[in-house]
Parts: C-alpha cells; sequence; structure tokens
C-alpha cells in the first residue's frame, strides 16, 4: 500500500548538514516527529543526569521548533502534510522549559544558530551580483543594503542530536567551566582534552561575545567554524542582526571579503570596520575573566 504524499517536493531547497544531496521537506516532516521521542526521553532524564543532559534536551528542544517553523512557512506541504502540522506543534508546545538554566538556554540558541552559519558556509553559493553589490557598499562605506536569506528552509532538524566538536566543547563548560578555561590557555592540553574543538571558542561557550568577536576579527584567513562562531558572536552583538549580512548571510561576506581586503590593503582590518557598523551591545558573559 502506498503511504499519503504529504509534500511537494523541491529537491534543490533542502540539504542535510555537511552533505550535498537534498534533503527532502518530508524528511524534515518525518525527522521532526521522530525527534520528538529523543526531546521526550531527555525531558525526563536530564533533571537527575546533569548539566550535559540539560543542554542535550534544551538544544533539541530549540531545533524542534526551528523545524516546526519550517513547515509552518511551508507552501509545498499537501494537504495531508499540512494537516499533520498542527498536531506536532501541539506536541512541540508541551516540552517543558521553564526548569532550564539561563546558561543552558543561551547555548542552546548559540548551537543551532552555528548550525545554521556552517550549513549556510558549507552549502549556499552566493550570487555573484549579491557578493558585487556587498562588496561595492562596504568598500564606499556606507549603509549596506539588504540581502535577505533566501529560503533555504534546511538548517538544523536534519540532525537535531547530531554531535560536533562544539556541542562537545559546550557541554564540558556547562559540567566544568574552570577546566575549559584552564585548558584554553594551553593549546596542547586543550587538544588532547577537546579533540578537533577550537580554543578559541571559548569565549563564545563562556558567553563574552565580545571577546570571541575579537579574537575571531584578530585571526588570519578564517575557516568555516571561524566564520560561523563570528556570525554567532555578532549576531549577539547586534543591535538589529536581521540587517547584518554577516549574521544572517555569512557565505556572502566571506565571498566578498577577499576583494575588500585586497582594495583596502594591509593597513586596515576591513572585517572589523564592517563589523562595527551593527554592534551595539556588549557581552553577556557567563565569565572567562573570573
Amino acid at each position: 500500500m502506498s503511504r499519503p504524499c504529504i509534500a511537494r517536493e523541491r529537491p534543490s531547497c533542502c540539504t542535510r548538514r555537511g552533505a550535498t544531496t537534498p534533503d527532502p521537506l518530508s524528511g524534515i516532516l518525518h525527522g521532526t516527529y521522530a525527534f520528538l521521542g529523543v526531546a521526550d526521553f531527555w525531558s525526563r532524564e536530564w533533571p537527575a543526569a546533569g548539566r550535559g543532559a540539560e543542554l542535550t534536551y534544551a538544544r533539541t528542544v530549540r531545533q524542534l521548533h526551528v523545524g516546526l517553523d519550517i513547515l509552518r512557512e511551508s507552501t509545498d506541504l499537501t494537504p495531508t502534510g499540512s494537516a499533520l502540522v498542527p498536531a506536532l506543534g501541539a506536541e512541540i508546545s508541551r516540552l517543558p522549559v521553564t526548569g532550564l538554566a539561563a546558561d543552558i538556554r543561551r547555548l542552546a540558541d548559540d548551537l543551532v544558530a552555528h548550525h545554521r552559519a556552517l550549513w549556510r558556509l558549507r552549502q549556499v553559493e552566493p550570487d555573484p551580483a549579491e557578493v558585487a553589490a556587498l562588496a561595492d557598499d562596504w568598500l564606499r562605506g556606507g549603509p549596506v543594503g539588504s540581502f535577505a536569506a533566501p529560503d533555504d528552509r534546511a538548517t538544523t532538524t536534519t540532525a537535531p542530536g547530531g554531535d560536533s566538536p562544539l556541542f562537545r566543547l559546550a557541554t564540558a563548560w556547562v559540567e566544568n567551566p574552570d577546566a575549559v578555561r584552564a585548558a584554553a590557555a594551553d593549546p596542547i592540553a586543550f587538544d588532547a582534552r577537546y579533540p578537533d574543538a577550537d580554543p578559541l571558542d571559548a569565549p563564545l561557550v563562556a558567553g563574552d561575545y565580545a571577546e570571541a568577536q575579537t579574537t575571531r576579527l584578530a585571526g588570519c584567513a578564517p575557516d568555516e567554524n571561524a566564520w560561523a562562531s563570528l556570525s554567532v558572536a555578532h549576531g549577539r552583538l547586534c543591535g538589529d542582526p536581521a540587517r547584518s549580512p554577516l549574521a544572517t548571510r555569512p557565505e556572502l561576506v566571506r565571498a566578498a571579503w577577499p576583494q575588500v581586503a585586497e582594495l583596502t590593503g594591509a593597513a586596515t582590518n576591513p572585517l572589523a570596520e564592517l563589523v562595527s557598523r551593527y554592534v551595539a551591545g556588549t557581552s553577556t558573559s557567563d565569565s572567562m575573566r573570573r
């Protein structure tokens, strides 16, 4: 017996984390339903299992809400698929969050934002016309035009239980911040204790966004993780993150940056100058400076 059709697929819309193959909208719907079970499990376990489990639960709930938003906004669900979304939303809304610590909720949001930024940096090919327009605005020093993020739809729900070096570092931080703080001062010890994680992300997991941003801006030839971490820290410091292409379209800023850097010369830091146009807040550190 054939299964009911729940979505009109547009294969180019959705891509799995770290892959180049499409992730159908129906997969997002099925996956979001499936991970309700994961969230339900951790909702019962985390109060007795410690802060690492609390972070796992908080991140899963945040990702489920992202998946729900994607599904609610989609115009490609069939009537059958659309009928499933309200029930899904009702189940997600029943997941308890009131007992979660503030720093845990902050970290869960940052992990999801980092995942989204990393996905865009790996999977989204910037439009050359937009790259040229951003570079022109950037070089002229005036207001940067609006570069709305396209409907990429797939961000975090495809692997809500997925592991990553940043997630492992964040888990270590909530369980023993002093150990992370000490290891971050010794790259060899840090690498041995937190394999594949970046010590420059220690301020980010601590919530010291000003330090996280400053450290990343001082770096040379940033990799994908560095761009994603900068995007998250910058988004936290923005007065209005929706206006900043670095917060919403990091792949676009990365594509324009070499051209701008070449034309402005080595004496300036054009990325720091661009960031300064948007920053209007201060750090909300859990404190790397104790």
